[in-house]
């Protein structure tokens, strides 16, 4: 399936896709999913960012829709508050990463809401917290006292190292949990359900979009099973190799307005 005269709703991941490294979303991108939305497209945010930090981009689109945070995890209303739904990485399973990590010489830092808690103070979560303007706090117990209400755990690993550090991960962790690089140096560790793509499955279902009807974008592992599941999956150009070989359509690069360029191409054909 490649068409794009039947679309219905598009999804979009936010960084390296809908926002570039200026953290800014283009005008050519704005303007286009204002348009989207005034010809009746609808317009999902499937993000692996937390509430707090995707809010800013919410609160511009304002499309009106639920939104998906911490890679799938987490299921937000349009009220940006309301937790339609969301999935817990087990305590002991937290616990086992932090303890891996650790192991393998990488820094990890886990969520309880939008609050980062890492085990000791480090450059990577102050400049993490930084960048996204999140609350976070120090815990030198916390591999022995896990939150109840973690949605993944973050390591992070020198790019050159993270293909590496991806497969030891996964050998010291149970099979519940999944290990995907998202940004370079991000290591995203998430209950093995916890996808974008079973979470744009769940909000189609509700508002009774089939896959066919449905179009996904993104660059890196955390959006290839979003990729996959839609009736029209997007790599953006300077998606990774693996996300581009999965897609239907290759957009042009996010600096380059390919979230815009979708919009125009589906609503053009419409």
């Amino acid at each position: 399936m490649n068409q794009t005269n039947n679309i219905k709703l598009i999804a979009f991941d936010i960084d390296d896709t809908l926002m570039g490294k200026n953290l800014r979303i283009s005008a050519a991108n704005l303007a286009a999913i204002e348009r989207a939305k005034a010809a009746g497209t609808k317009i999902i945010i499937a993000t692996g960012r937390t509430m707090l930090a995707a809010r800013p981009i919410l609160e511009t689109l304002r499309t009106g829709l639920p939104s998906v945070h911490f890679g799938g995890a987490v299921i937000l209303d349009a009220d940006f508050t309301t937790v339609l739904q969301a999935r817990y990485i087990a305590r002991e399973t937290v616990r086992a990463a932090l303890l891996a990590a650790g192991e393998l010489g990488l820094v990890a830092q886990v969520y309880s809401g939008d609050l980062v808690i890492a085990p000791y103070d480090n450059e990577f979560t102050r400049i993490y917290c930084e960048r996204l303007h999140l609350p976070h706090s120090i815990r030198a117990d916390l591999a022995e006292n896990p939150p109840a209400d973690s949605p993944k755990v973050l390591a992070f690993a020198p790019p050159e190292c993270c293909v590496g550090a991806v497969a030891a991960l996964t050998a010291l962790l149970p099979s519940s949990v999944q290990v995907l690089q998202s940004l370079p140096g991000f290591l995203e560790i998430n209950d093995r359900l916890s996808t974008k793509g079973n979470a744009l499955r769940w909000i189609c279902e509700r508002m009774g979009i089939v896959r066919e009807n449905v179009a996904a974008a993104g660059d890196n592992s955390l959006d290839l099973d979003m990729i996959e599941w839609a009736g029209l999956g997007c790599a953006v150009g300077n998606a990774t190799p693996a996300v581009k070989a999965a897609a239907d359509l290759i957009l042009p690069p996010c600096d380059e307005d390919g979230a815009a360029w979708l919009v125009e191409r589906v609503l053009a054909e419409r």
